[in-house]
């Protein structure tokens, strides 16, 4: 009876295995798991007022060590609570070009540890990017600039870009009325000399699900 039991108990787990094998049931169950457990997560944020990325992005920087490493770049290494003061910064830079909340802000930039800064920037502004692609020119550049509806466009200081963004400068600055911004080496400075301080709450107070972070 041990002998048989043993051989049912031995099939039924060689089973188990193969069905999960082959359909995932396993994989499929910790999907809907995790899906369940974010869905929870973000009505509890959203009943709180705080469906802003900020906020996930701040949850981090408060649990991690102070001094384990965000970002690395080829220009520099940042910790988290180095990218939080950074993305400050941005965020006040913003807010000084009259970037309002709900707005988009025109990104003209290549990969970079302030591309980041900005990007985060905008979250605590309740602001997002329009990524705009650095290798667009002419019509094509203008057309998706129109769409973004941006007051600003961050330009990076990449010779080619701020070449293509010159070559139909007046189109931008006229036909769309929007600042060009170009995130040179004395800006950087400019921003990085500034107070880091954290905007306050009111700014994201009205972003909800459907805003495009």
């Amino acid at each position: 009876m041990a002998l048989v039991a043993g051989a049912a108990i031995a099939g039924t787990s060689v089973a188990a295995a193969y069905l999960d094998a082959k359909f995932h049931i396993k994989k499929d169950a910790k999907t809907l798991w995790n899906q369940y457990s974010a869905e929870r997560h973000w009505k509890k944020a959203s009943r709180e007022n705080r469906e802003s990325l900020w906020y996930e992005f701040e949850n981090q920087v408060y649990r991690l060590p102070a001094t384990e490493q965000c970002i690395w770049s080829r220009d520099g290494t940042y910790t988290w609570l180095e990218t939080h003061a950074q993305c400050c910064r941005y965020a006040q830079f913003f807010l000084s070009h009259n970037v309002q909340p709900g707005e988009l802000v025109a990104f003209y930039l290549q990969n970079s540890a302030e591309f980041m800064f900005a990007m985060l920037g905008s979250w605590a502004i309740g602001c997002a990017p329009a990524m705009i692609n650095y290798n667009l020119g002419g019509d094509g550049l203008v057309h998706c600039l129109k769409l973004s509806g941006s007051k600003i466009i961050l330009v990076d200081e990449d010779s080619e870009c701020r070449a293509r963004i010159e070559a139909v400068r007046d189109r931008i600055e006229g036909e769309l009325g929007m600042k060009i911004v170009v995130l040179d080496h004395a800006l950087k400075a400019e921003i990085n000399a500034s107070e880091p301080k954290r905007p306050e709450e009111k700014y994201r107070q009205n972003v909800t699900g459907e805003f495009p972070m």
